[in-house]
């Protein structure tokens, strides 16, 4: 049997042409295949360029979130020195206020005494020496003299006391005065610290401006404000976690705890601009207190006795302080302008504890307010005196 084989020639014809199709189509082949590899290399540089760009982003808000902590705290600490620098400039202007009346009352009383030397000195000298010796000699009657001797003596004696009480009283007068210098020099010194205070706390809020017109920048889409929530949420509960029970004997309340429900104060007076349980963000996230907005540095008040277990600068909360009341409930006081209190102080019921601030990057002031028990967010309303503070 033979079988069917091609001519030399074709064969030969078949060959060269299936040659030349392999060398047309081998380098479309390797050319798309350098294609795919370059563009696979674009991409994953792409890749890695959002990646970086991401990272950056991330440690930018975190470094941008660190300085606002920073200056809020700094802010806070500022607003208590200018407290404290007020009451010292009151108390100076009450002590200059008591030194001037009783300055006024030195010269009244100086006035007197000199009314009365002048008298007597006029009355003196209208007599002179010898008409006192004649008053004196005139008395035919031994007791007449006796008691004319008697009235020279005490008219001596009360000019003498007039002098030396009117001597006194210029002395005193020349004490309160030089107190009263000493003191309007130390109330200068108080109203020129008190300006400083105030032009560093300009300054920082002029700061914090910049800072969260920055952070605002950073979080444009809703998406990432909602990411910020969500991680300011995740961030407090974790401080939550690591905060640990007190020993009971540290606790002072008079009551426990879980029998002051309906009965406790609000924190401060103000209006609810966000209750419990209500949408925050994208109906993805509710709130878990409530908002009282207040004016800028009103007190806040400890709803009951307990212990501080926090007291400090968190993000999204701002100046934050906690406290520990017992039987696993916790109060949280949020977005203050500072703190008057720190971790272990004992607080009793309605002491005041912190001031009404917008710390947390917050635009306007107000605060927050969150009740928990066991770690578990539960609503103020039904704990606190009235639906609404004040």
């Amino acid at each position: 049997m033979k079988f069917f084989t091609l001519s030399k020639p074709i064969s030969q014809h078949l060959l060269v042409l299936a040659l030349a199709v392999l060398l047309i189509l081998l380098p479309l082949t390797v050319t798309a295949n350098s294609d795919e590899k370059n563009r696979l290399k674009q991409i994953q540089t792409e890749i890695k360029k959002l990646r970086r760009e991401v990272d950056e982003t991330r440690e930018t808000r975190k470094t941008t979130q660190q300085q606002l902590g920073r200056i809020e705290k700094q802010i806070g600490s500022l607003h208590q020195d200018l407290r404290k620098t007020q009451q010292q400039k009151e108390q100076e202007q009450q002590k200059i206020d008591r030194l001037n009346q009783q300055q006024a009352a030195s010269k009244t009383r100086s006035n007197k005494h000199l009314s009365v030397l002048k008298e007597l000195i006029q009355l003196r000298h209208r007599q002179g020496e010898q008409g006192q010796l004649k008053l004196l000699l005139s008395q035919q009657n031994i007791n007449a003299i006796g008691r004319n001797s008697h009235y020279l003596r005490h008219f001596n004696a009360a000019q003498l006391e007039t002098i030396n009480t009117l001597n006194n009283e210029l002395t005193n007068l020349q004490a309160l005065e030089q107190q009263g210098r000493e003191r309007q020099q130390q109330l200068t010194k108080t109203e020129q610290q008190l300006n400083k205070q105030q032009q560093q706390l300009n300054r920082e809020q002029q700061q914090r401006k910049q800072l969260l017109s920055s952070i605002n920048a950073q979080l444009r889409s809703k998406e990432s404000q909602l990411r910020q929530l969500l991680e300011n949420a995740k961030a407090l509960e974790q401080l939550i976690q690591q905060i640990k029970p007190q020993d009971k004997q540290r606790l002072t309340q008079s009551s426990k705890f879980s029998t002051l429900k309906g009965k406790l104060p609000w924190p401060t007076n103000g209006k609810l601009s966000a209750k419990f349980g209500q949408p925050r963000h994208l109906g993805k996230l509710n709130w878990e207190g409530v908002v009282i907005d207040a004016p800028m540095g009103n007190n806040v008040r400890a709803v009951a006795d307990g212990n501080v277990v926090f007291a400090d600068w968190i993000r999204g909360y701002g100046l934050l302080l906690i406290i520990d009341h017992g039987q696993e409930y916790l109060t949280l006081y949020g977005q203050n302008q500072s703190l008057n209190k720190q971790v272990g102080d004992t607080v009793e019921q309605n002491e005041v504890i912190s001031t009404v601030g917008n710390s947390g990057g917050n635009s306007t002031p107000g605060l927050y307010f969150e009740l928990r028990k066991k770690g578990k967010p539960i609503n103020p309303q039904r704990w606190c005196r009235g639906s609404r503070p004040g």
